[in-house]
């Protein structure tokens, strides 16, 4: 959605203030490839709406069976919608709103995003990454012993 004098476009230090409050800034580990990731969760899906604005996806959680006796408006209502970006998407992302991260531990996180070292296929691989993998851990589960 283009921006119009009624909806001015979102800036980088908003949505820092968002994923410092609700985000979450993490990596995924699959096989041998890491996978940096941005992630809000809302029941407010017009916070979703303007988060894709930024790019990334959508998606609803907790959908409820059809055969629970309530309302769709309700239904609607309790449903969890979350916000991913991944990838160099993320990164892009991470690398915009980092100046504007007031949470020490969002900002010691979006630091080992911005510090993973891609191949020259865009990949991020566990062993070329392995010190950064181990670092977001410990700002995870601080207590779990090395």
């Amino acid at each position: 959605m283009p921006a119009t004098p009624t909806t001015p476009a979102p800036t980088a230090r908003q949505l820092a203030k968002v994923i410092d409050n609700q985000g979450r800034i993490d990596i995924i580990v699959r096989k041998v490839v890491i996978t940096p990731m941005l992630l809000v969760k809302s029941t407010n899906y017009g916070l979703i709406e303007w988060l894709l604005r930024f790019g990334g996806s959508e998606r609803a959680k907790n959908k409820l069976p059809d055969n629970v006796l309530l309302s769709d408006e309700f239904k609607k209502a309790i449903r969890q919608w979350i916000w991913r970006s991944y990838n160099d998407e993320a990164v892009q992302i991470t690398r915009a709103i980092r100046p504007h991260l007031t949470d020490d531990l969002k900002q010691r996180q979006a630091d080992l995003i911005l510090k993973l070292k891609a191949n020259v296929y865009g990949e991020r691989r566990l062993v070329d990454n392995l010190n950064i993998v181990e670092e977001m851990l410990q700002l995870h589960w601080p207590h779990t012993p090395r």
